[in-house]
């Protein structure tokens, strides 16, 4: 049921915040969080990268939700796709 109320918030959010809020990044962040939780590692991949896109385009590049995002990013890749080379990458 988190997930669900994540998205309805994420909903929100977009019909009322502009397209690259940093708070609609935060939800994405969230959202893929609870993805990975629950064993759902390629919908939690595309939801950091969301993410991560959406930060990268409204902040500046040393920002710590940019940097958090990639901790993320390579923390997934690693224990759940076997893939160091792209966990190095972020």
């Amino acid at each position: 049921q988190a997930i669900l109320l994540l998205f309805r918030s994420l909903d929100h959010q977009k019909q009322y915040l502009p397209k690259n809020h940093p708070s609609v990044a935060l939800s994405y962040q969230r959202i893929a969080g609870v993805h990975s939780a629950l064993g759902n590692h390629d919908q939690a991949l595309h939801c950091y990268k969301t993410a991560l896109k959406m930060m990268e385009a409204m902040l500046f590049k040393d920002h710590s939700f940019i940097g958090h995002t990639c901790y993320r990013l390579a923390q997934l890749y690693k224990n759940n796709f076997g893939m160091n080379t792209e966990a190095l990458y972020f």
